[in-house]
C-alpha cells in the first residue's frame, strides 16, 4: 500500500484515505494487525492518510514508523539527536492521530551520532513515554553501521 504517493512512491502509485481505509479493512478481515510507516514517506502524507484511516481502529492495530531522514531544512530536522527523535516523534503522533506508536524504529544508523544512540533512543523514547518500544535500526550492516 502506497499512502500519499510524493517523490519515490509517486511512481508506485497513490492512495488516498477512503481507498486507504478500504486497503486496511481489506488486510484487516485477512489477519494483518501491523502497519508499518515513516515520518519520510510522502513527506508525511502516508502518516496523515494511515491516521484518518484507522480511525476508531487504533486499538485492533500496532502501527509501526521510523525516524532519521530529513523532515526539512534546520541543522535539527535530521538524524538521530535527542532533539530530533522527541520531535520527531511528536509530529508522527500527530498525523497517526493517536497517542503513541507501538514500535519506533532508527531509519539507519546517520553516521554521525555516537554509537551509544542505540541504547539512548529507547531511553529517549521510553521519556516521551510515547513509544512503547524503540528497535535500534531497521536498516544497518553487521558491524551496526
Amino acid at each position: 500500500m502506497t499512502f500519499g504517493g510524493k517523490d519515490n512512491f509517486g511512481a508506485l502509485g497513490s492512495t488516498d484515505v477512503s481507498g486507504a481505509r478500504r486497503q486496511i479493512g481489506m488486510a484487516m478481515d485477512a489477519g494483518v494487525n501491523c502497519v508499518d510507516t515513516a515520518d519520510m514517506y510522502s513527506a508525511g502524507a502516508a502518516e496523515e492518510i494511515l491516521g484518518e484511516a484507522i480511525e476508531g481502529r487504533r486499538d485492533q492495530l500496532v502501527i509501526s514508523t521510523k525516524v532519521r531522514m530529513p523532515a526539512g531544512d534546520g541543522p535539527n530536522d535530521a538524524g538521530l539527536s535527542r532533539h530530533h527523535i522527541i520531535r520527531q516523534l511528536e509530529g508522527s503522533l500527530q498525523r497517526l492521530r493517536t497517542d503513541y506508536v507501538d514500535i519506533y524504529h532508527v531509519h539507519e544508523w546517520d553516521g554521525q551520532s555516537r554509537h551509544l544512540w542505540r541504547r539512548r533512543s529507547r531511553h529517549w523514547t521510553h521519556w516521551c513515554g510515547q513509544a512503547r518500544s524503540a528497535i535500534s535500526a531497521s536498516r544497518t550492516t553487521a558491524d551496526g553501521s
